[in-house]
């Protein structure tokens, strides 16, 4: 089973520590479900209110973070304007983080935000920490509807562990 590296363990600790109601999509999150896949960089879903961005903003100033393509760029990290991102690419002194305010998923690729996937997700480690993670089954709908090489050059594997986890249940 792959590894969560250090860095991006890291991040997720920032988010914890602000108090950041959010839950972990992409290839982080299939890493906590069993997934033996190498990624760059934590997708992060989080609660849409005021306060949640509020807190949001402190982490991202504590991570140095600054918009991935234009870091060169001064953009005032608020929670109003993260707010109004429906997705936000940051590069941080740890790594990349992604903050997508929902992700395609289900049969037909409607997009869920954080409530709709915090009704299927699950408490997983990452690291030392316990952090909400999407259902393995969202997270491989958002893979296929994405339908970049990166994506689906993945999806066989997790296609089998999302089976290998239905018939467990």
């Amino acid at each position: 089973m792959q590894e969560i590296s250090k860095n991006l363990q890291e991040i997720l600790s920032v988010l914890e520590k602000h108090k950041i109601e959010f839950i972990v999509v992409g290839g982080v999150g299939t890493i906590i479900q069993g997934a033996d896949i190498v990624t760059k960089d934590v997708d992060v879903c989080p609660k849409n209110t005021k306060e949640n961005f509020q807190r949001l903003a402190g982490a991202l100033i504590e991570l140095q973070a600054k918009l991935r393509g234009a870091q060169d760029v001064r953009v005032p990290i608020v929670g109003e304007l993260l707010q109004n991102m429906q997705i936000g690419t940051w590069v941080t002194a740890f790594g990349d983080l992604d903050i997508l305010h929902s992700i395609p998923s289900g049969v037909d690729g409607k997009q869920y935000n954080y409530d709709k996937l915090f009704q299927s997700s699950r408490k997983g480690k990452a690291g030392r920490l316990v952090v909400r993670v999407a259902s393995l089954k969202d997270i491989v709908a958002s893979k296929r509807f994405a339908g970049r090489a990166k994506d689906l050059a993945v999806l066989p594997e997790l296609e089998e562990l999302l089976k290998q986890q239905s018939d467990e249940s």
